[in-house]
C-alpha cells in the first residue's frame, strides 16, 4: 500500500493514525472495565490483587467450597504452628507477604516463647549436657 510505503521512507503518518490508536486504547479500557464488572456481579470472583485483598482472599486461583473449608478447618486444628515447624521458612514467609501486601518488610520480632514440649526439650539437653561435663571432670579427677 502507498501510505505503508510512505511511512517507510520516513514521512508524516497519517493525521487520524494518532486518533486511531485513541480509540483502540479507548476500546480497550472499555472492555476491561466491563469484564471486571461482569466477573465481580456474575461470577463474585476477580483475580486481581487488588481485589484479593479488598475481599481478604489470599493468593486464591479458585473459591473452595464449604466440605474443603470444613476440612481445611478440621485439619487446621491438629496441626503445629508454621513457626514451631519451620521458623526461618516461617519468617521468610512473613516478610514476603507483607511486602506483597503491604509494601515493606515487618520490622525484627522479639524471641518468640517456646511451647511447652519445646521447654521441655531445652531443659533435659541442658540437664544431659550437664550430666556429662560432671562426668568428664569426674573421670579427669580420677585419673
Amino acid at each position: 500500500p502507498a501510505g505503508v510505503a510512505q511511512a517507510r521512507e520516513g514521512r508524516r503518518p497519517a493525521v487520524h493514525w494518532a486518533a486511531g490508536r485513541i480509540q483502540r486504547a479507548w476500546k480497550i479500557y472499555l472492555w476491561r472495565r466491563r469484564f471486571v464488572d461482569y466477573s465481580e456481579r456474575e461470577l463474585n470472583y476477580v483475580g486481581s490483587l487488588e481485589w484479593l485483598q479488598r475481599q481478604n482472599m489470599l493468593y486464591g486461583t479458585e473459591l473452595a467450597d464449604s466440605e474443603d473449608v470444613r476440612w481445611w478447618l478440621q485439619q487446621r486444628t491438629a496441626a503445629p504452628l508454621d513457626r514451631e515447624v519451620d521458623p526461618w521458612g516461617a519468617e521468610r514467609l512473613l516478610e514476603h507477604l507483607n511486602r506483597m501486601w503491604y509494601g515493606y518488610s515487618p520490622e525484627p520480632q522479639p524471641p518468640q516463647q517456646l511451647s511447652q514440649p519445646q521447654q521441655q526439650q531445652a531443659q533435659a539437653q541442658g540437664h544431659c549436657r550437664r550430666l556429662t561435663e560432671t562426668r568428664s571432670l569426674h573421670r579427669e579427677n580420677v585419673r
